[in-house]
Formats: C-alpha cells, sequence, structure tokens
C-alpha cells in the first residue's frame, strides 16, 4: 500500500520520489489543500507550496489521516531518518509495474526506458508524465516549472509564488482521478479514463 501511495503522490504533485517520501504530517494542509514542500533532493529544485489536486485527496486523504505527525512514509526503508540519504528508493517495484504495463500494451517502453539510455528511469517517467500532461493541456510552462520545483521560474514566480497558486490549482485538477477498474496487476495508467487513456 505504501508505494502504491508513492505513485499516487508523484502523479498528482509531479515531485521526485525522493521528495514524496520525505513528506511530513505537518506539511499537509488538508484544509487549504497545500503541501508546503521542504526537503528538496535536487540542487535545482527549490522548498515552495504547492496545491495539492482534489483527486490526490480522494485517493489519499483517509491514508495521509492515519498519520498525526511526523513522516508519512516513516515505515519504509525507503524512507529517511533523522534527515539521512534513504537507504533504498522504491525503483525495483515501479520497474516492475511499468514492465507489466508495457508488456499489456498500455504504455510504450520508451516512455520508462528512453531510447539511447542504458538504465530506464521508472520513478522518472511518473514525472515526467506529470509534466507532458500538463503542456498538451495549455498549462503555462512557468506554472508547470512552479508545480515541479525547477529552478528556472522567474524571480517574479519564485518571489511571489502565491499569485501563481490560482493557476497551479487549476493545473493539478487536470490531472485526471484513477480509474481503478483499469488497473492492470496494480498499474494506474498515466493518462485517466477522462481521455480515453
Amino acid at each position: 500500500m505504501t508505494t502504491r501511495m508513492v505513485g499516487v503522490f508523484m502523479r498528482f504533485t509531479g515531485l521526485r520520489a525522493n521528495t514524496v517520501l520525505q513528506i511530513e504530517r505537518e506539511d499537509l494542509d488538508l484544509a487549504q489543500q497545500e503541501l508546503h514542500v521542504r526537503d528538496v533532493v535536487d540542487k535545482n529544485e527549490y522548498a515552495r507550496v504547492v496545491p495539492l489536486a482534489e483527486a490526490l485527496l480522494v485517493e489519499a486523504g483517509a491514508w495521509i489521516e492515519l498519520t498525526r505527525h511526523g513522516w508519512i512514509f516513516s515505515k519504509r526503508r525507503h524512507s529517511r531518518r533523522n534527515r539521512e540519504k534513504p537507504k533504498k528508493l522504491p525503483t525495483v517495484s515501479y520497474r516492475r509495474a511499468w514492465e507489466i504495463a508495457t508488456e499489456a500494451g498500455e504504455v510504450p517502453l520508451h516512455v520508462w526506458h528512453p531510447r539511447g539510455r542504458k538504465n530506464g528511469r521508472p520513478l522518472h517517467a511518473i514525472r515526467a508524465a506529470f509534466d507532458a500532461y500538463l503542456i498538451e493541456e495549455g498549462v503555462p510552462a512557468d506554472v508547470v516549472d512552479f508545480l515541479v520545483g525547477r529552478n528556472e521560474p522567474d524571480v517574479r514566480a519564485r518571489h511571489y509564488g502565491r499569485e501563481m497558486m490560482v493557476e497551479a490549482r487549476r493545473a493539478v485538477n487536470l490531472i485526471p482521478p484513477i480509474d481503478w477498474g483499469e488497473l492492470v496487476d496494480n498499474v494506474f495508467p498515466l493518462v485517466g479514463s477522462c481521455r480515453g487513456g
């Protein structure tokens, strides 16, 4: 269940797996539907407050409520303890999920294992799909950059990010709900059923 929830968080936020695994209960404001991203793992990323998709709260709200304080993924070997580097990411689980989806003809191999790369990137593929989906839906690139924490947004966007929250909230709510009836061996499609996918 925990690995699934990591995937659900990644799907609806565009965050890296390492960043998702560092979310503390105190970082989640369910009343305001916001996440304070504090623990960034990449030098090109920055701390920020991002909106939570309504569909994420439907999928994970009750699960989030199980944790009152501290790390929401604290009982997994993937989580950090005392802010140390995680021992292992859930790459094996996600690689197998992508393999199953590819074998079933639901996901082309190049989505998670780009040509010319020695190794596949099953965890990054969820983030890349989030990015690509929002761009295809017409979300401005600076809003997508804000959501995923890229360091390229202009100074105004970084210092006055609250102005971007309306567009960012609209963007995350474009990610369709998960149609669990379409699952194949616990793999959820990156494009929801509302797009025929």
